[in-house]
């Protein structure tokens, strides 16, 4: 049987989400707060970086990155890449610079493993959209 959503977040999913991005956002600027992709195995440092090249391709206006080492050169390849990044060790540092750098109109991507929590900022800020 399989679970929705899946129990973490893979390479795959997550340049899938990033290019449906831009297409949703149609002009609009665009957020995309990745989180650590947890479950890779040896692979991990790999993937993260591969999914950091695909964030300098597909070049959304600001990347903020959420939690562990691997997260962290996600957004270092990505800034390389010329994209506008910003680290949060976790999802509570996340919170403030979600709360400082995203804007009314923004079109902001949440994507990570389910296990770093970013679920229930998505839904904060979706709450408070309408203000």
């Amino acid at each position: 049987m399989n679970s929705y959503p899946p129990p973490h977040a893979s390479p795959v999913s997550m340049i899938a989400a990033l290019r449906s991005l831009k297409t949703i956002a149609a002009g609009r600027r665009t957020v995309a707060v990745l989180g650590q992709m947890n479950e890779l195995g040896e692979t991990a440092a790999a993937d993260h970086i591969e999914v950091g090249h695909a964030v300098a391709k597909l070049h959304p206006d600001l990347l903020i990155t959420v939690g562990n080492d691997d997260a962290a050169q996600l957004g270092t390849t990505a800034a390389n890449g010329g994209v506008d990044t910003v680290h949060a060790v976790d999802k509570h540092a996340a919170a403030l610079l979600i709360a400082d750098l995203v804007k009314s109109g923004d079109v902001v991507l949440f994507k990570a493993s389910n296990s770093l929590g970013l679920m229930a900022l998505a839904a904060t800020l979706a709450a408070g959209a309408g203000e």
